[in-house]
């Protein structure tokens, strides 16, 4: 076998690895998330019909956004294992740090976005919803690396809580800058990571497609 075909036949098995995991993790996480939202936004009431339509659309988006997002961190790992191995904990053991570095760079924009989305919910809001459901904004207001995740976590369950509020153009346009940078973040650190631990992965890369070879 040469070096081309054993490496097809690695690439193949960890293509149809990455797809099972993939599905499953989607399906299962999706749901879960699903009925999730769901629950927390008809436990709080809807003036109407067509908010709970809309409402339970926005919930079933945002759940599968998210069931997406995890199950392709999933396939990646998936695809990660089978194709490098050990090799592997070298970007584990990066991503945190990188992810840690670029938000500290970067700081600075996602607080003052998370600011000035702030104070356009609370300024479309008024008194129509409890304030309650901007203390987790409040708390990534105030920076450290942890508002980051934070972010991450609580920005669907407060887009739900608000959802009459969301309307607004100053709000729309606030949570799509908020969205943006905290995408292009995690697209430099694994840019960073991937860059970085190049070297160790294609090393196992080529170790293991000899192996096959010789097999």
């Amino acid at each position: 076998m040469s070096f081309g075909e054993a490496l097809r036949s690695e690439l193949s098995q960890a293509r149809r690895a990455v797809t099972r995991t993939f599905l499953r993790s989607f399906v299962v996480v999706g749901a879960a998330l699903g009925l999730w939202f769901n629950v927390l936004l008809l436990k709080d009431g809807v003036k109407s019909p067509l908010d709970a339509i809309v409402g339970v659309l926005v919930a079933l988006g945002f759940a599968a956004t998210y069931a997406a997002s995890i199950a392709l961190a999933a396939a990646a790992v998936s695809l990660g294992w089978h194709l490098f191995g050990a090799a592997l904990i070298v970007p584990f053991l990066l991503t945190p740090v990188l992810l840690f570095l670029v938000f500290w760079l970067g700081g600075g924009f996602v607080r003052d976005l998370a600011g000035e989305l702030l104070h356009a919910l609370q300024a479309s809001a008024q008194a129509a919803v409890d304030g309650s459901a901007f203390d987790a904004l409040r708390v990534a207001h105030a920076g450290g690396p942890a508002a980051l995740i934070i972010l991450l976590i609580v920005l669907p369950f407060v887009i739900v809580k608000v959802l009459p509020v969301l309307l607004g153009p100053a709000v729309l346009l606030c949570l799509l800058k908020l969205v943006a940078c905290l995408a292009f973040l995690f697209l430099v650190a694994v840019v960073l990571t991937v860059a970085v631990s190049f070297p160790a992965l294609g090393w196992s890369l080529v170790r293991r497609v000899r192996a096959r070879q010789r097999a």
